[in-house]
């Protein structure tokens, strides 16, 4: 498990709350397992614990889900502490 906090801006580099969608894909038959879903505070910060897969990443704003990363591994050797983190490696 790994934890990860931080805030969610909109494109004009504001904090918005939002919903952070991890979808945990499988390797076998189904390839997708449900999604989890996190609602950051009304400031944009969210801090949640993510167990060790591979995620499929969206964020929900404006009544729309996007996909901003895919196929993202988590393991005992990623260092990411935020989403962006995460999308950036």
């Amino acid at each position: 498990m790994i934890s990860l906090s931080g805030t969610i801006t909109d494109p004009l580099n504001q904090p918005t709350q939002a919903t952070i969608r991890l979808i945990l894909k499988g390797v076998k038959t189904p390839y997708y397992n449900q999604p989890t879903d996190y609602v950051t505070n009304s400031d944009g910060s969210y801090n949640i614990t993510v167990n060790y897969g591979t995620y499929d990443i969206y964020i929900k704003s404006d009544r729309k889900f996007y996909l901003i990363a895919t196929a993202i591994k988590i393991d005992d050797s990623t260092v990411a502490t935020s989403i962006n983190d995460l999308v950036k490696k």
